[in-house]
């Protein structure tokens, strides 16, 4: 949870949010190579994510090739990114929560 705390509060930094996004990467190899079962759970949280991500362009009513011009990203890594098969960084996903303009606290229906 220290690390959410650290994203948030880092702002619009794109060094600090690049900075925290490679320790993440370096907590998350860690935890790889000492509970290697683990791993069994990162297709579970990728379709979590590419749902919330489906959910959150829908919500604003954006188009993929919309949602990307807003975040310079192709409109084919936003439908991969929907679909799981795109990895995701904290930078990308504050962009796009940006891009949408959805309320704080909005969730992707179940």
């Amino acid at each position: 949870m220290k690390r959410w705390s650290e994203i948030k509060n880092a702002g619009k930094s794109p060094e600090r949010l690049a900075q925290l996004d490679a320790q993440v990467r370096a907590d998350l190899a860690k935890i790889e190579q000492r509970y290697p079962e683990a791993v069994e759970a990162l297709p579970y949280a990728r379709a979590s994510i590419a749902r919330e991500l489906l959910g959150a362009r829908r919500e604003a009513g954006l188009t993929p090739e919309r949602l990307a011009a807003r975040v310079g990203k192709s409109a084919n890594f936003v439908l991969e990114s929907e679909a799981g098969r795109a990895e995701v960084t904290e930078r990308y996903f504050f962009a796009l929560w940006r891009a949408c303009r959805l309320p704080a606290g909005w969730k992707a229906p179940s």
